[in-house]
């Protein structure tokens, strides 16, 4: 998600698994924290896009590997990275989850 354009710090553009995007109040979005066996992205710096499984996760670092053959390891900052949508749990009604 992202604040919307002319929007505030209290509303966010939240696109769904269906490609709908929608603005959301902040305070209904909790983040999803990214635990060892998560499938995640990083969707922030210069490994933005790789995606993996995240081998552990200690003092805000996580290490991940990629999948495919070339397996491939990033060592990052766990606010960089993003849990897939099947990995996290159904938020109660009237909130998005996001990581």
């Amino acid at each position: 998600g992202k604040a919307p354009p002319g929007g505030g710090a209290n509303e966010w553009m939240v696109r769904s698994a269906t490609g709908a995007t929608l603005t959301v109040a902040a305070s209904t979005i909790r983040r999803v924290p990214a635990t060892r066996g998560s499938q995640v992205r990083v969707v922030m710096g210069e490994s933005c896009g790789f995606v993996g499984v995240l081998l552990s996760a200690d003092n805000g670092v996580g290490v991940l590997r990629s999948f495919g053959e070339a397996k491939k390891v990033r060592v990052l900052p766990l606010d960089a990275l993003c849990v897939l949508a099947q990995e996290c749990n159904q938020p109660e009604p009237g909130t998005v989850e996001i990581s």
